[in-house]
């Protein structure tokens, strides 16, 4: 990905439609992320932690806007346009190689990891893997397509990541524009764009505590957990999206769609950990499903922003803005009724995975009332390593 940034920036001027396919095959290759990541987190996070984990490592997805938006600017303005390819190019190239070297897939795999965390994730979630078939798991011609397909549950993620992608893509690409039309220039455009993606951080690291608090404290139901965070961070930002339709004062217009953008934050722990709800085994599969209704609708909110404001005025991003209000109005009631954070029967072979799955979702933090459970299994691990000791030295 971060070669396919680099060599925008030299064939830009050569050939529109060498630039226009570099463009997609770095697209093909960034969609694995997405769902590669939710396979990942199945094997690492506990459900009892599933908010904080999930909110921590998914803030990362709105806090490269922030430093995207904030220092392109300046990039832009002191060492020219073409730079801020080339800065992106390198920070992709870092993260790439930090990831090869320090990310693995499951926790037994990890050389430096102690042995008393290890022995907590595998309590927590390793029982309901060790029951599943890894060939059949692995397996693309096993996943259940037919159940997924006529899931509503699935649909309702589906929904709500088509109402996620078309909000953060048009700012994405649009929002300097936007910003334009109330009359900042390039250095207040990049400070002043990256607020609203600053507040989306901050809520999205909050919102995993609230979660997983009223989940583990509160005894609310995942069910309930995600509905709430989801449709209450869509709500509060299609009404501000509303309210900034009508406002002329710029700077009350930034501070509507900082507050807007910032509460859709609380999804992070709504529909984006939901896949993991639904189907731990398949939360790879769904995430990539969801992801390409989610991506569409990059895909259609640029072109009706283009459509709409062809005269770049205010006028033009009231009915962009109207409109964007609308499709997060319809994800969140589709959201309400629909979702689920229950595991599906589909997703499932037998009684025994679903009961180790509900038993699993009311484990305590590590360190808390589990820590006895921890403790007993090193030592249990220790005792067959001692065992297998004194079989190899009888033997000798």
């Amino acid at each position: 990905m971060p070669l396919s940034i680099s060599v925008i920036t030299s064939t830009y001027k050569l050939n529109y439609y060498i630039t226009g396919l570099v463009r997609l095959i770095q697209g093909l290759c960034a969609g694995c992320a997405f769902p590669s990541s939710h396979g990942i987190l199945a094997n690492w996070c506990p459900p009892s932690e599933r908010g904080r984990m999930g909110g921590f490592i998914y803030t990362g997805l709105y806090a490269g806007p922030v430093v995207g938006f904030f220092f392109g600017g300046f990039i832009a303005k002191y060492a020219g346009h073409y730079s801020i390819y080339y800065a992106s190019a390198i920070l992709g190239l870092i993260w790439s190689l930090a990831f090869v070297f320090l990310v693995y897939e499951k926790p037994s795999e990890h050389p430096t990891i102690s042995e008393e965390e290890l022995i907590y994730i595998e309590k927590s979630i390793a029982a309901v893997q060790s029951l599943y078939d890894e060939k059949e798991t692995r397996s693309m011609d096993r996943v259940p397509w037919k159940a997924i397909l006529i899931s509503l549950p699935v649909w309702a993620i589906c929904l709500a990541h088509f109402a996620r992608g078309w909000t953060f893509y048009l700012l994405l690409t649009n929002q300097p524009a936007f910003l334009n039309a109330f009359g900042f220039g390039v250095t207040e455009n990049g400070t002043l764009g990256s607020v609203p993606h600053i507040m989306t951080v901050i809520v999205a690291l909050s919102s995993g505590f609230i979660a997983d608090n009223m989940r583990l404290n509160l005894l609310w139901s995942t069910t309930n957990v995600r509905k709430i965070m989801t449709c209450t961070g869509y709500i509060i930002e299609g009404t501000c999206l509303i309210i900034m339709c009508q406002v002329t004062n710029p700077y009350i217009g930034i501070a509507l769609l900082s507050i807007g953008v910032g509460s859709s934050g609380l999804m992070v722990s709504g529909w984006h950990l939901n896949h993991q709800d639904l189907a731990p085994r398949y939360a790879s599969v769904l995430a990539g499903f969801t992801a390409v209704i989610g991506t569409s609708a990059g895909i259609i909110s640029p072109i009706v922003a283009g459509i709409l404001t062809k005269e770049q005025d205010l006028i033009g991003w009231r009915r962009v803005f109207t409109i964007t209000s609308l499709v997060l109005f319809i994800a969140s009631l589709f959201y309400m009724i629909f979702a689920s954070g229950e595991l599906q029967s589909w997703a499932t072979r037998t009684q025994s995975e679903q009961k180790i799955r509900l038993n699993s979702e009311k484990l305590p933090p590590l360190l808390g009332s589990f820590q006895y459970n921890v403790q007993e299994g090193i030592h249990s691990r220790k005792q067959d390593k001692n065992n297998q000791q004194s079989v190899i030295n009888g033997n000798h």
